[in-house]
């Protein structure tokens, strides 16, 4: 492992403790014993041993009811989080709504992310590519107020970025908050807004930072908007770099292709960052899917090996937690997170996989949990990347797949997968679709035992294909992206694509 790193990795626990201490949170957890440790191994231990992992969620609801039994029973968790001195006794820079909750941010974390981005660019630049104008990040709507008792701000975790920026960086980086500060109804309001800020300034923009499912959605957006379909160039014909904050490409990649053509000297780099300090990038522009953790002392990681996770994305009784320096190349960790704004144990739901320690290097393989209804122990980010493929062999076909939503009925024991493609259904012959079903299934059944077992039930159903039109799960998810994992035991999720596409050709495997 890298001593840079795992040296970093050790301060920042130290910061962590240090910062804690006089906390109201620490106090009720009884960490002001964690103090006194000066082996940073056996700070860990006894770390790991006291502090409890808590989902994004799960976290502000133990601060909730920590502030209810001190008398508070009226408390709101924006009012719990605002408290001086609850979770840190770092000055807060706002309260982020993230993963179906509201995490404190210190401007601590947003300095690092600063950070991160700036030797991104320097990244870049050395190797010999240096975009001079502006940057503008297609993020999906962020809600956000003021809270009035503190002032802070309540929002999201771009916004909180864009609004904390210095003058200048304000200026280079693009949209401001006040082109979209009256698109808040609808989602589409919203990318609405983001059109016309791109049409007003695209011409200067040389690199753009967005999600490739936001981005996907949005060309589908402009195109119903223009009556045409509109390639980016249109909208940036300097764009130099697309900086993507996923874990993959994958599914989009060949309808980003679509929409990035007549851009082909664009170079595609991977710029992971989360509200919670996990800020991950690509080091060498030429090698995709291999990204360098942003070392700091704001944020420390614990890495939960993927045999201690059940099919739920929660941990087995006897879970291990370990330390940077404790991990092994070529395997899978689910990583946790504390960080300077009194965020301890928080679960990312994300499962890296090590690609090697020194340097150390990773890849991110998406959301730990995985759809295990027919214990079929699916991962999103495997089924992705076989969508990946075939879109890649059905190059010249006039057709790809651009979404999917997979479940299972346990009731009667029926596998349904839905795929998404990019042309209307009833123009395709079956023959191809049944190849791609085909396909779809072999490619997932080879590398997965789980899934080989369940298709060789005798007692479970033939896989149940479902191929609707483009756009059909946008339409169903309305102002959220859909999961891609239906959970829910009886497909409900499923049925509601089903009822509401408007065309539907399904094939069995």
């Amino acid at each position: 492992m890298s001593k840079k790193f795992t040296g970093q990795q050790q301060n920042a626990l130290k910061q962590v403790v240090k910062n804690g201490v006089g906390t109201s949170l620490f106090a009720h957890l009884g960490l002001i014993g964690l103090k006194k440790f000066k082996d940073f191994d056996l700070l860990h231990q006894a770390f790991a041993q006291s502090v409890p992992v808590h989902s994004p969620q799960g976290f502000q609801e133990m601060l909730t009811e920590m502030t209810r039994i001190k008398g508070d029973a009226s408390a709101e968790i924006i009012d719990s989080l605002a408290q001086k001195n609850l979770t840190t006794k770092m000055k807060l820079a706002g309260l982020c709504y993230w993963k179906s909750g509201v995490i404190p941010v210190t401007h601590q974390t947003l300095n690092t992310y600063y950070a991160y981005e700036k030797d991104m660019f320097a990244q870049l630049a050395g190797q010999g590519i240096k975009p001079k104008g502006l940057t503008f990040t297609l993020f999906e709507r962020e809600k956000g107020h003021v809270h009035g008792a503190t002032n802070l701000p309540v929002t999201g975790w771009n916004r909180l970025i864009q609004e904390n920026r210095s003058f200048f960086g304000r200026q280079r980086f693009l949209p401001s908050s006040e082109k979209l500060h009256n698109a808040t109804g609808s989602r589409f309001q919203w990318l609405n807004a983001m059109l016309e800020a791109l049409k007003a300034d695209g011409k200067k923009v040389e690199t753009l930072i967005a999600h490739p499912a936001t981005l996907v959605d949005f060309a589908l957006f402009t195109a119903q908007q223009e009556g045409r379909f509109v390639p980016l160039s249109d909208l940036c014909p300097n764009l130099k770099v697309f900086l993507y904050t996923s874990n993959s490409l994958s599914p989009y990649r060949t309808e980003l292709a679509y929409f990035f053509k007549n851009l082909g000297d664009v170079r595609w780099v991977q710029f992971f960052h989360n509200p919670a300090g996990l800020f991950a990038g690509q080091r060498d522009i030429n090698i995709r899917d291999q990204l360098s953790m942003h070392a700091s002392t704001d944020t420390f990681y614990e890495f939960v090996p993927e045999e201690d996770v059940l099919p739920d994305g929660t941990f087995h009784q006897n879970y291990r937690r370990l330390h940077a320096g404790q991990l092994q190349a070529k395997r899978r960790y689910a990583v946790l997170a504390s960080n300077s704004a009194g965020l301890i144990g928080v679960d990312l739901r994300q499962l890296v996989f090590v690609k090697s320690l020194d340097p150390f290097r990773i890849s991110f393989t998406g959301n730990p949990k995985r759809l295990a209804t027919l214990d079929e122990n699916l991962y999103e980010h495997d089924i992705a990347t076989a969508i990946d493929g075939i879109n890649t062999a059905l190059t010249g076909q006039g057709v790809f797949i651009r979404n999917f939503l997979f479940a299972s009925q346990k009731s009667n024991r029926q596998p349904q997968w839905v795929l998404e493609i990019s042309r209307p259904v009833e123009s395709i012959n079956e023959e191809l679709l049944q190849g791609i079903a085909d396909r779809l299934k072999g490619e997932l059944a080879l590398k997965n035992a789980s899934l080989r077992e369940m298709l060789q039930n005798p007692n479970v159903r033939a896989v149940d294909v479902i191929f609707v039109p483009m756009g059909t799960l946008a339409a169903v998810a309305g102002e959220r992206r859909l999961p891609k994992l239906d959970h829910t035991a009886d497909a409900q999720l499923v049925a509601k694509v089903i009822s509401s596409a408007w065309s539907v050709r399904q094939v069995k495997v």
